[in-house]
């Protein structure tokens, strides 16, 4: 691409007069960089890495010292709303079937697709992690994104999956996070879907025209148990009547928290929080410090944590250092 056309595409000032007019690549990332691409710097620190990998242009929205002439130096207003301009008109040269679902179809969709099918682009909420998909574009790929303002700012011709209320039947709940049932015929039996999702999955499952592999629903995220013993060692799903759920989307924890207190009464669940939330849904247990948090569920009696605000992997490393202390011991 050439360096007129950026500066015209996001509406830029140049600042300079290099010996190099054109780019090859985009990158928001100085140890990606590579000879010829464009460095959007979000860090101006991060600058100088760039200008040592080679990059041939430097897109800005603030001052910073111009530390080669030879390479293009480019400001705009905003960073963000440029790398948005410089997707859209790269996605304006191709012929693309693009789609929104919500977060849970979305899931669903991104479990079930086969690995091996590369027409299909799964588009989460980051522009960094979109530009590496952008080299791989081509006409016909169909891209769903989840983020519905994001989509219809990068590719205005889109389209919505539209989640359906399906007549299913012979429904079947092994577990809050198993069922068997009857659409069309066709049996799902024991899949690793709570009827809480049910339809998203089914629309998910039909939105796709290739082979499913059902097995890796066990790796969906959806209401995914982390089973532990009462000293929080991790074991086999359905192995102990302790569990912990872990969830950050706030659009999801009034549908599931309204699913566990239906559907789990048998069993006693706790919330945990990392600060306060208004208008919470249950009582909540406000743990700040998440070096606090193992020794709290160790302490409570429960057999499901709901937690909010901590991430999965903070959790899971929770769990190995305590682990780990008692294999110590």
């Amino acid at each position: 691409m050439k360096i007129s056309s950026i500066i015209d595409i996001v509406d830029g000032e140049k600042l300079n007069s290099p010996s190099i007019s054109y780019i090859y690549s985009i990158k928001t990332e100085a140890k990606k960089i590579k000879q010829g691409d464009l460095f959007i710097a979000k860090n101006i620190e991060d600058i100088p890495k760039a200008i040592e990998n080679g990059a041939f242009a430097i897109l800005i929205d603030t001052n910073t010292s111009i530390l080669d002439f030879e390479i293009a130096w480019i400001k705009v207003n905003n960073l963000q709303e440029a790398l948005i301009k410089l997707i859209r008109f790269k996605l304006s040269h191709f012929d693309l079937n693009v789609f929104y679902c919500d977060t849970i179809t979305f899931n669903y969709i991104q479990i079930l697709k086969n690995s091996l099918n590369t027409q299909i682009k799964m588009i989460e909420n980051c522009l960094d992690n979109f530009l590496l998909i952008l080299e791989d574009i081509e006409n016909e790929n169909i891209l769903i994104f989840e983020d519905k303002e994001l989509m219809d700012k990068l590719y205005p011709k889109n389209q919505d999956i539209k989640v359906s209320k399906f007549k299913y039947e012979n429904l079947v709940e092994h577990t809050i996070f198993e069922s068997s049932f009857t659409y069309k015929e066709l049996f799902f039996s024991k899949i690793r879907v709570p009827s809480l999702y049910i339809n998203e999955f089914l629309t998910a499952y039909y939105f796709l025209e290739e082979e499913k592999e059902l097995i890796k629903l066990k790796n969906s995220t959806l209401l995914k148990p982390i089973f532990v013993d009462r000293f929080l060692n991790q074991v086999e799903f359905g192995k102990s009547n302790k569990f912990i759920l872990i969830q950050n989307n706030s659009t999801l924890l009034e549908k599931e928290i309204t699913y566990l207190k239906k559907k789990y009464k048998y069993g006693k669940t706790i919330f945990i929080t990392s600060k306060y939330i208004n208008n919470f849904f249950a009582k909540q247990n406000i743990i700040e410090d998440i070096n606090k948090l193992k020794e709290f569920l160790i302490q409570s009696e429960f057999n499901a944590a709901y937690i909010i605000g901590y991430t999965n992997e903070e959790i899971l490393n929770i769990l190995d250092t305590k682990q780990t202390q008692l294999t110590l011991l």
